[in-house]
Parts: C-alpha cells; sequence; structure tokens
C-alpha cells in the first residue's frame, strides 16, 4: 500500500483496536500524542477518531432490520413487458451509442 492509499476499513479497524488499548490507559497529553498519530495514519478526522475510541467496542454490530423491496410487484410486471431504451457510451469516445433491448429479469443474454 502507496502513501496516498487510504486504509481500508477492516485494517483501520485493526490498527485502531491495537491502539485503543495504550489510549485507555494513556493520560490526557498522551492521547493528545496518540490522537496525532492515529489521525495521520488512518487519515480520519481527530473527532471521528475521539468517538471511535470512546465505544465499548470497535466491532461491527450486525444488521438489526434488513432492507425490503426497493419497488412494489407492479413496478416489476411493468418493466419487464415493456421494451427500455440504454444510453451507453463507449470508452475514449464522446459519442453516445442508442440501443433497444427487452428488458426482461435475470436475463443472461446481452
Amino acid at each position: 500500500m502507496s502513501i496516498d492509499d487510504k486504509m481500508p476499513f477492516c485494517e483501520r479497524r485493526k490498527y485502531l483496536n491495537t491502539v485503543k488499548k495504550r489510549y485507555d490507559q494513556a493520560s490526557e497529553r498522551e492521547r493528545g500524542v496518540l490522537l496525532s498519530e492515529m489521525e495521520a495514519v488512518t487519515v480520519l478526522r481527530r473527532t471521528s477518531l475521539i468517538r471511535l475510541m470512546g465505544q465499548p467496542s470497535l466491532t461491527r454490530q450486525p444488521r438489526q432490520r434488513h432492507r425490503g423491496r426497493t419497488y412494489g410487484p407492479e413496478l416489476d410486471e411493468s418493466c419487464a413487458s415493456s421494451p427500455t431504451v440504454w444510453i451507453t457510451s463507449v470508452p475514449n469516445d464522446s459519442s453516445p451509442i442508442w440501443f433497444s433491448r427487452p428488458n426482461t429479469r435475470h436475463s443472461t443474454e446481452n
């Protein structure tokens, strides 16, 4: 990972979990130094780091409620019965390509 790359979420949590043990035992002055270090390593803002260090655990909580359907069955039926016009552009070409394609759910054909 280069210096300009953003640290992945799981690696960031592992690092913060390691530093949290030192942070909990540190004095107020040492906490400021640790926050500056964490800010430089994780590229998170200081207020976010203070909030994360104040939590009892840094593990992710499971989802409490699962997402429902985005649209109702009426819309699914209407979309499946009518053809759709798509606009795409070819890479390195600024002119759009127009084509008509039937909108079938779970279609494997292009």
